[in-house]
């Protein structure tokens, strides 16, 4: 289980499997992205949840790209779960690419 507290005046965020919840409600989602069915699922709960916490059994760029499209105009906000420099640089290329309209 994923918990992370800052001070007791902030928000408590947890995990319990595949649900982010904030004060007992929730308020996203953790996907493991290994494939199109999962980028599918975690496409279909954009707009329905505040974030999507995303993981990857494979490193892709595209399922970012792909999922970032997705959230434009909507309140989803993506979280990645990175684990090497070369995720954080080629998230952070697909990120500010899209800022720039690209």
């Amino acid at each position: 289980m994923l918990h992370a507290k800052a001070t007791d005046s902030e928000i408590d965020f947890f995990t319990d499997g595949h649900r982010l919840m904030r004060s007992n409600q929730l308020v996203g989602s953790l996907v493991m992205l290994d494939g199109e069915a999962s980028q599918n699922h975690a496409r279909s709960l954009v707009g329905s949840v505040e974030w999507l916490v995303l993981e990857f059994s494979d490193w892709s760029m595209i399922p970012i790209e792909n999922l970032l499209a997705a959230c434009e105009g909507t309140p989803t906000k993506i979280a990645a779960v990175l684990s090497t420099p070369e995720q954080a640089q080629g998230s952070w290329f697909c990120i500010t690419t899209r800022s720039r309209g690209h």
